[in-house]
């Protein structure tokens, strides 16, 4: 998000600087005449920031659907059904033993320290998941992680 903000005196006199907020937290004084060259520095590097490389298409491409939509956005007040992986059973013996929510299992992960074979034996012993669904459900935490954290 780039957002310019108008700088003058109480007069309204023009100042010769303008106020630029870059994704919403960075503030900068520009000397007007430099104005344009920041601007155009910062949308390069919003592009070069949007566009994913290679590896991450590759790795897209071979997610299942469930993993894609999860790993789309921050997790949120996601129920723990989400996490690709949690069968409909799962998620019933998850919530029953507290873990409603995505971010509580994620906080079992992370409290493991992201540990994948603890946190499959785990979901196996202690929620009765089987071996591929905890395979997968370790496999989406681990990459939300990767992408978040």
């Amino acid at each position: 998000m780039l957002m310019k903000l108008t700088s003058s005196t109480p007069h309204g006199v023009p100042l010769p600087w303008t106020v630029l907020l870059v994704y919403g937290w960075t503030c900068c004084l520009v000397l007007a005449n430099k104005r344009e060259v920041l601007q155009k520095t910062l949308l390069a590097h919003q592009e070069e920031m949007a566009s994913p490389s290679f590896e991450s298409l590759h790795r897209m491409n071979h997610m299942s659907p469930r993993l894609r939509a999860f790993l789309s956005e921050p997790i949120g007040e996601k129920d723990v059904v989400c996490v690709d992986g949690i069968s409909h059973e799962l998620a019933i013996n998850l919530v029953t033993k507290g873990f409603n929510k995505a971010y509580t299992l994620l906080g079992q992960f992370l409290l493991m320290h992201k540990n994948e074979m603890e946190f499959q034996r785990w979901l196996i012993c202690c929620c009765g998941a089987t071996e591929c669904e905890a395979q997968e459900s370790t496999n989406c935490l681990k990459e939300w992680c990767s992408c978040f954290l």
